[in-house]
């Protein structure tokens, strides 16, 4: 399976993407907008099972850091909430599926920031897709990446290990200001890298595949600090 479902190139115009870039930088400047999240996980995204071998990759713990800004904190007459609902039927066509608007207005669109010194480890998501809005590169690093043929399933381990170990490097997705990105990170492992320079800036798109798809309340707190 292929890591990427689609990647939409200058979807998100030079002229939007400078009001969302403007938005967020308004919002974040009141820190109660702000979440700084610092996460202790594995790159299955699940505590180690007693079941796992001793070593193995799947007990391997990752810290990954970030800022985050809910969707319920954008602005009155932001444009997000329109791109989202513009993006929705490209989305549906990349992955060939009916989608609807995500139950939690938290996370249904929302910023997500990577200041120097933060990252987002090796992984594999819990849902089936994930859609980002590339906004705004880092000077140096904060790259999203994928592992080449890396899979979540007993007997992928080594494969996985090698990219957590830095044996292997991640392949880039190579996304410009503007572009939405359609991916499957519930099947291919992938990571932002660490930023050495400079902030990326995302917007992160999430729809449900059922009506009113909605997050606990305790994943929701791991997000964004609240629920």
């Amino acid at each position: 399976m292929c890591f990427i479902a689609a990647t939409l190139k200058g979807v998100v115009t030079a002229e939007r993407v400078k009001l969302l870039l403007e938005e967020c930088h308004r919002l974040r400047a009141v820190g109660a907008n702000v979440f700084h999240s610092t996460e202790r996980h594995t790159a299955y995204l699940r505590p180690p099972d007693v079941g796992d071998d001793e070593g193995s990759v799947r007990r391997l713990w990752l810290e990954s850091e970030k800022l985050l800004i809910a969707g319920d904190r954008l602005e009155r007459g932001s444009v997000l909430p329109k791109i989202y609902a513009e993006c929705k039927p490209l989305v549906e066509a990349a992955l060939g599926m009916e989608l609807h608007a995500h139950g939690d207005v938290m996370n249904r669109h929302y910023y997500n920031i990577y200041q120097k010194g933060h990252k987002l480890e090796w992984h594999f998501d819990n849902s089936a897709f994930g859609v980002n809005i590339l906004l705004q590169e880092a000077g140096s690093g904060g790259r999203l990446v994928y592992g080449s043929g890396t899979s979540k399933a007993p007997g992928g381990e080594a494969r996985v290990a090698d990219f957590v170990a830095g044996r292997e490097q991640g392949s880039d997705v190579g996304l410009l200001p503007g572009d939405v990105v359609v991916f499957r990170g519930q099947h291919i492992l992938h990571a932002v890298t660490e930023v050495q320079q400079g902030e990326r800036i995302n917007a992160i798109l999430c729809y449900g595949t059922v009506p009113d798809e909605r997050l606990h309340p305790d994943t929701l707190r791991q997000f964004f600090g609240r629920s």
